[in-house]
């Protein structure tokens, strides 16, 4: 109903008050679960309609969900994905407390996008090598998937964080962006989870 979802409204709020690292963590471990498991759903759902166009298949492959894959997302979403993007929005603030107006829009979203986005996807490829027991292949991923992967990320979130820089209030920015995430998170779980 409407007042309960004003209530949990209200109680989110008291608690990115009290303790704003650790709400939007966790809130972010969720969303980055929520995302890997859409991914893997339609990882299965292409398997599973691939295969199907084939007559002479006798079994349909589908691949089996990983709940590992699960909880290597959420660890990261909670981990290391909010309290990141936390204190680097705190940071920006910091840096440019003395620009104004549409000025200093243009200039979040070019250290955001332009610096900041490069050195995520890196650290991201890093964490989920040493989670996935596979740290001696992350440069040869990183040299083939970081620029489309930054390229893609550059579709999604140069208006996503036009939009959270202008209009969305401080503290609530890295919900908005966990939000929108979903959806990104889906295709990055994807793509990142192609030749681990």
């Amino acid at each position: 109903t409407l007042s309960s979802s004003s209530a949990a409204s209200d109680v989110y709020k008291r608690q990115l008050q009290k303790r704003p690292v650790i709400t939007k963590s966790v809130t972010s471990g969720v969303i980055y679960c929520l995302g890997d498991i859409l991914g893997q759903k339609i990882e299965q759902y292409k398997a599973a309609t691939a295969n199907t166009k084939y007559d002479d298949i006798d079994e349909v492959i589908v691949p089996q969900y990983d709940i590992g894959r699960t909880i290597k997302f959420g660890i990261f979403g909670l981990l290391i994905n909010a309290p990141l993007i936390h204190y680097w929005y705190k940071f920006l603030d910091w840096l440019l407390q003395n620009v104004k107006g549409a000025k200093l829009v243009w200039i979040q979203l070019f250290l955001d996008e332009i610096i900041f986005g490069p050195i995520y996807l890196v650290i991201y490829y890093y964490v989920m090598g040493i989670m996935n027991g596979t740290l001696k292949n992350v440069p040869k991923k990183i040299k083939r998937e970081l620029i489309p992967t930054a390229i893609e990320s550059l579709k999604v979130w140069v208006p996503v964080q036009y939009i959270n820089f202008k209009l969305v209030p401080p503290h609530l920015r890295v919900l908005f962006g966990n939000l929108v995430a979903l959806g990104w998170n889906a295709y990055f779980s994807i793509i990142s989870n192609k030749n681990k």
